[in-house]
């Protein structure tokens, strides 16, 4: 999901568009780029997959996200 920010001056008024920034969505994404890695068939596949991303997950990761 995107969100438009507006730059605004006397002269000109610019809309960008920036990515959503928020940090669940930020982890979300790493753990899907992580199960996309992995050969998955199977819901338990996929499952396992998930877990192991969630033992991947430290406290620093998470501080990085924030």
């Amino acid at each position: 999901m995107k969100k438009n920010t507006y730059i605004l001056s006397p002269f000109f008024s610019i809309a960008i568009s920036l990515p959503n920034l928020n940090h669940i969505e930020m982890l979300w994404n790493e753990m899907k780029e992580f199960a996309r890695e992995k050969i998955v068939f199977t819901i338990a596949d996929a499952a396992l997959a998930i877990r192991e991303f969630e033992k991947s997950l430290t406290v620093e990761k998470c501080r990085v996200k924030i």
